[in-house]
């Protein structure tokens, strides 16, 4: 038995696979059981219909359907088969070849800017921040219910107040940094 396989995300027609026997189920059951791969369906997409620019798409889980996909590179020869580039939505490169995709060229990610790592180490900081506050908030409740004296809780409610401060300041950092203005640090 012949599956079909789509990508998760896009449902694009990925490449056609022989299924395999499921032996405990073909036993129990009397009768040949597949074990079904993921993302597939036994329903044969017509690959002689495409274009060039054109994917089958599963959809709905019930057919395959021709669509437009973004055109990107020249049509070159692959072992006797025409050969089409596609970029998908998640910018992998592929090549259309024998009756399936392949990658060719993975994304390169984005270079952090300045102010992309000034906002990750802000925030950073914000939660170490907020992590000390939590860990020491017993210790407020225990003064405000007055189970630890002022003098006991002086140095943490000083330690405390400075940490909300500084929450505040780097709060305000990072929405600067993120309307794209100069930060002074």
């Amino acid at each position: 038995m012949k599956f079909y396989l789509y990508d998760e995300k896009t449902k694009q027609f990925i490449k056609e696979q022989e299924g395999h026997l499921d032996p405990l189920e073909t036993k129990v059951q009397g009768k040949n059981v597949y074990i079904v791969p993921p993302f597939s369906t036994t329903e044969k997409p017509n690959l002689t219909c495409l274009k060039d620019n054109e994917i089958l798409v599963f959809k709905g889980g019930k057919k395959w359907q021709v669509e437009q996909e973004f055109y990107v590179g020249k049509i070159v020869d692959c072992q006797g088969e025409r050969v089409s580039k596609y970029v998908t939505d998640n910018d992998l490169t592929f090549e259309k070849c024998d009756g399936g995709f392949k990658i060719v060229e993975k994304p390169v990610p984005p270079q952090k800017t300045e102010s992309m790592i000034l906002i990750e180490q802000y925030q950073s900081e914000i939660v170490e921040l907020k992590k000390y506050l939590a860990d020491t908030d017993y210790k407020a409740i225990k003064f405000a219910e007055g189970e630890l004296s002022e003098e006991a809780y002086r140095e943490d409610k000083s330690q405390r107040h400075d940490a909300r401060v500084r929450i505040n300041e780097l709060e305000s950092l990072i929405e600067e940094l993120e309307k794209g203005k100069e930060v002074v640090k």
